[in-house]
C-alpha cells in the first residue's frame, strides 16, 4: 500500500484533473462507459464521493441511510461536484485510518475508503482524458498499487459469481515493482500472493496499461500474454464482470 498522505493528494489532485478536462466538455462521449457522456461521469463521481464521504463521516454500518441527490444542471454540476471533491478529502484526511464503517468487501475502516477513492477518482480522470483525445498513463507506481487493490479486492469478489478460473495467473508490470500470482482453489477461491513465480498465464505490461485493463478501460490485445491465452482471456472476463 501507498502512504496515507498519497492516496489523498491523489484524491485531491485527480479530483481537479477530471474537473479540468470536462470544462467546455460535459456532452463528449465516454468511450469506455457506454451511453455516457463526460457530464455523466462528473455526476457519477459526485454521486460516489457523496455516498462514501457519508460513510466516512458518520461511520454507518450500511447503505441504507445514505442520502441520495439529484443531479443538478449542467451549469452548476462542476461546482457542486468540486466542492464535493473538498468535501470528501477534508473528512478522509481527519478521519483515522482504523475508525469503523460499512464497506461492501475487505476491512471495515476508513482506510479502506482512502484507498479506493484515490484511484477511483484516478481511473474516471483518465476516463475523462481518453473521451476528449488525450489520454495519459495513471502514475506508475498509483496504478501498480491499484493492481494490488483490484485482485485481492475486486477479482474475488467477482469470482464468488463466475466459473472457477481454469489455471493459475502471473500478472507482472514491466515498469515498477509489481508482481502477483493467482491461483485457484477447490471450491473456486482466488488465493492471491505478491510474488514472482511462474503461472499457467503471464500478464505482462505498464502498471497503468494492466490497472485501465482489469477496470476494463484497454482490450487484452493491449497487454502481453504469455502461456495459456484462453485462461489469461477468462481471467479478464472474470474481472470484468465485477
Amino acid at each position: 500500500m501507498l502512504a496515507r498522505s498519497t492516496y489523498l493528494s491523489t484524491l485531491v489532485s485527480a479530483g481537479n484533473e477530471l474537473a479540468t478536462r470536462a470544462e467546455g466538455n460535459l456532452g463528449v462521449a465516454v468511450p469506455m462507459c457506454p451511453e455516457w457522456t463526460i457530464g455523466d461521469l462528473v455526476w457519477h463521481v459526485t454521486q460516489v464521493h457523496s455516498f462514501w464521504n457519508q460513510i466516512a463521516q458518520t461511520g454507518l454500518a450500511g447503505p441504507e441511510n445514505v442520502t441520495r441527490y439529484e443531479a443538478p444542471d449542467d451549469g452548476e454540476l462542476l461546482s457542486v461536484y468540486s466542492a464535493g471533491v473538498a468535501t470528501l478529502a477534508y473528512t478522509l484526511e481527519h478521519a483515522h485510518d482504523s475508525d469503523a464503517c460499512w464497506t461492501w468487501a475487505g476491512p471495515r475502516d476508513s482506510a479502506w475508503i482512502i484507498r479506493r477513492m484515490a484511484h477511483e477518482t484516478a481511473v474516471h480522470a483518465w476516463d475523462a482524458a481518453n473521451a476528449i483525445g488525450n489520454p495519459m498513463p495513471l502514475n506508475a507506481e498509483l496504478a501498480s498499487d491499484g493492481i494490488d487493490e483490484f485482485v485481492h479486492v475486486m477479482i474475488p469478489h467477482a469470482a464468488k459469481n463466475t466459473e472457477a478460473l481454469h489455471g493459475s495467473v502471473h500478472i507482472h508490470c514491466t515498469d515498477v515493482a509489481g508482481e502477483w500470482l493467482v491461483v485457484p482453489q477447490p471450491g473456486g477461491e482466488l488465493l492471491v500472493t505478491r510474488e514472482h513465480a511462474k503461472g499457467d498465464c503471464a500478464i505482462r505490461g505498464t502498471a497503468s496499461d494492466i490497472n485501465v485493463a482489469l477496470w476494463r478501460r484497454l482490450p487484452q490485445s493491449s497487454l502481453e500474454v504469455i502461456g495459456d491465452t484462453n485462461v489469461a482471456a477468462q481471467f479478464l472476463a472474470i474481472a470484468n464482470n465485477d
